[in-house]
């Protein structure tokens, strides 16, 4: 007869892996609280990462196959969640995806060979969004300028 029981599995190994699990997840979690302060995603973000957390201590605890196989499925989904978390970003919803890209038409060609307007972070290589960080973080007072080689001629 078939006999499907669901559990937990706890023996030295499980308690080592729980508590490397719940450390880590913990040091995240603190840390995401300043650097997600004020972003409008902040609950979203919240609420994926303690189903990240869940899954990966059920991972750990899985007694079976199928525990392990549904917790390893929860981890996964988190992970594309997180990863996409910015999804209006470009990058971020490409990252989360992780599909090839397409092979470029006569007309993404063209629009790729069209300069792109300046101060919009946008060029294809991002200079300009890092500058404008750059400046950003000097103006704050995070990150000291630094001087040019010209200046110090």
């Amino acid at each position: 007869a078939f006999n499907f029981g669901v559990g937990i599995l706890l023996d030295p190994l499980t308690a080592v892996m729980l508590v490397v699990v719940t450390g880590v997840s913990l040091m995240v979690q603190v840390y995401s609280l300043g650097y997600m302060r004020g972003d409008p995603g902040f609950a979203r973000y919240y609420a994926y990462m303690s189903l990240f957390t869940a899954s990966m201590i059920g991972l750990v605890l899985a007694s079976n196959i199928v525990q392990l196989f549904v917790f390893w499925e929860l981890v996964g989904l988190c992970s594309y969640l997180l990863i996409g978390f910015w999804y209006h970003r470009p990058a971020a919803a490409a990252a989360a995806k992780k599909a090839p890209k397409p092979k470029a038409t006569k007309a993404k060609a063209a629009k790729k060979a069209a300069p792109a307007k300046k101060g919009n972070g946008t060029n294809g290589n991002g200079k300009d969004l890092v500058e404008k960080n750059k400046a950003a973080l000097e103006k704050s007072g995070l990150v000291k300028p630094k001087k040019s080689k010209r200046a110090s001629k």
